[in-house]
């Protein structure tokens, strides 16, 4: 896609789906199939197994698993971004009601 910044020695592996407006940071590694969603920036040095899902605008500091989808800013697992969503849902209608 349009305007994808790809870092010094990033290595991309076979069928990589990159959105626009993705970074990549200088020396990491995406395995084969890593999907990646508009506005997502990875930080250098780090490796994504084969088959990982990096949501829109996330924001990943760390490696990610084979298979693994993770989102939000700091990016973690998709399952506990969403109970952190949950959880920040509930404080706010304690709050309110």
């Amino acid at each position: 896609d349009n305007l994808v910044q790809i870092g010094h020695n990033v290595v991309l592996g076979r069928g990589c789906i990159l959105a626009g407006q993705v970074g990549i940071s200088g020396s990491t590694k995406l395995g084969d199939f890593v999907m990646a969603g508009g506005q997502a920036g990875l930080a250098g040095h780090l490796d994504i197994g084969s088959g990982a899902r990096i949501a829109a605008k996330a924001g990943l500091m760390r490696d990610v698993a084979s298979g693994e989808t993770v989102c939000g800013i700091p990016a973690v697992p998709i399952a506990s971004f969403m109970k952190q969503v949950a959880i920040l849902q509930r404080l706010a209608r304690k709050k309110n009601g």
